[in-house]
């Protein structure tokens, strides 16, 4: 009754698939993946027809095997997928997403597989199978709560406050900043949400998530001088800035085991040429970036594979759901290490805030603490603006700290507060 969104379904091979030559072994009644990993692995699980050639007489009464059956083939079975899913895990995360909309996604930082996946709404899977299976999938398809819609994969939100990490690290390893950099909270530049601490080090303003220090701590990498020119100086460093952020899987398909995955939107200066008018844009035009908000989107998926990437100090694995097909382990692209140009010691300076966020005295994903289980967890909440009605809850953390285990990555739609509805 679980992983709709990911599992797929199968259904008669469509007479217009038969005209092609990638189905050319496919013959009229036969099953094929349509959708999910039942598609993405069809190859796989599609195993081979076996032939044998017969001879006959001009009457077709059959006269024994052609040549011997030299030429005769074994059919072959398809493969069996091994998810990575967690089931229970799995099951726990679309009982606590019942009447909520968002997604959950949730990764092993050390290998990349998926260990939760929760798209909200979802549906059955039996829904789609079986006699009727068509006009159940239209009643679906017309529910104005979009079950079908895959928002791990498919839909694209600001980040909030969780792009600070990312603002932070790049800044870092550009050498513009360094982890005891402070800078003033002064709301002349941006709206910061409550009172705090003056944000001297990087722990205290991930911890408070000062906004006006990230204002600044973005501005240093982007506004480098290399022009006289501001307009020209800002257009330069963004697309610097934009190359370093792709690095971290942002802005482009991950390449995960599913079709349909999103892109997401990390803006390019050609964007701000396209909206503005070249040189017509500076940072003030620009710097709702720095706080993870304006012109940017990411996927459920992309936050937590984030994540992993943090968890890991430096690199992630592409996010999949089969650990092995059949017994030869998972397919060649999801072993390779992709690294993102940060150096680990970079990392190791922005976590000590992140545990701050969730274990520290009146931080503000307290509500995910696991301190009373001994385990520390290292996180970041989110509530981002939305012009079309309440702010978005995202709560993104690994754990334990020391040796992650876990990735995971929440976005509740019209929410709240990311401390108080996504964390927990």
């Amino acid at each position: 009754p679980n992983l709709a969104h990911a599992l797929g379904y199968v259904g008669s091979i469509p007479p217009t698939f038969l005209e092609k030559p990638k189905y050319a072994k496919y013959q009229p009644g036969d099953f094929l993946g349509i959708t999910g990993l039942e598609s993405y692995y069809e190859p796989q699980l599609m195993g081979r027809r076996g032939v044998q050639y017969r001879m006959v007489n001009v009457r077709g009464i059959e006269k024994g095997a052609f040549r011997g059956g030299e030429f005769d083939t074994l059919s072959v079975a398809g493969q069996d997928l091994h998810l990575s899913i967690d089931s229970e895990l799995q099951a726990y995360g679309e009982l606590l997403m019942q009447n909520k909309r968002g997604s959950i996604v949730a990764l092993d930082p050390k290998t990349g597989e998926i260990l939760a996946f929760v798209s909200s709404p979802a549906f059955e899977p039996a829904t789609l199978s079986g006699k009727g299976m068509g006009n159940r999938y239209m009643a679906l398809l017309q529910d104005t709560a979009k079950p079908l819609f895959n928002r791990p994969l498919m839909a694209t939100y600001p980040p909030g406050s969780v792009f600070k990490l990312v603002n932070e690290l790049v800044a870092l390893q550009m050498g513009v900043v360094t982890p005891t950099t402070g800078f003033p909270c002064n709301q002349k530049l941006v709206r910061c949400t409550h009172r705090h601490e003056y944000p001297n080090h990087v722990g205290i303003a991930i911890k408070q998530s000062c906004n006006p220090y990230f204002y600044q701590v973005m501005r240093a990498a982007v506004m480098r001088g290399r022009s006289a020119n501001r307009f020209e100086d800002a257009r330069l460093g963004l697309g610097e800035w934009r190359r370093q952020v792709m690095n971290f899987g942002l802005g482009e398909k991950l390449g995960v085991d599913l079709l349909q995955e999103k892109k997401g939107l990390i803006p390019s200066p050609d964007f701000y040429d396209k909206r503005n008018g070249y040189h017509r844009w500076n940072y003030r035009t620009v710097y709702s970036l720095s706080i993870g908000q304006g012109e940017i989107g990411i996927t459920g998926l992309q936050m937590a594979n984030l994540l992993a990437t943090i968890a890991n100090r430096g690199y992630y694995y592409t996010p999949h759901f089969v650990r092995s097909v059949g017994q030869s382990g998972p397919l060649p692209q999801f072993r390779e290490r992709h690294t993102v140009g940060v150096d680990p010691q970079h990392f190791e300076a922005i976590i000590p805030g992140m545990q701050s966020v969730v274990d520290g005295r009146g931080g503000t994903g307290n509500n995910a603490s696991l301190l009373e289980f001994g385990i520390s967890v290292a996180g970041k909440t989110g509530t981002v603006q939305n012009p079309h009605g309440d702010d978005h809850a995202t709560f993104a953390a690994f754990a334990p700290a020391e040796d992650p285990k876990i990735a995971i990555a929440v976005f509740i739609e019209n929410a709240g507060f990311g401390g108080t509805s996504a964390a927990p």
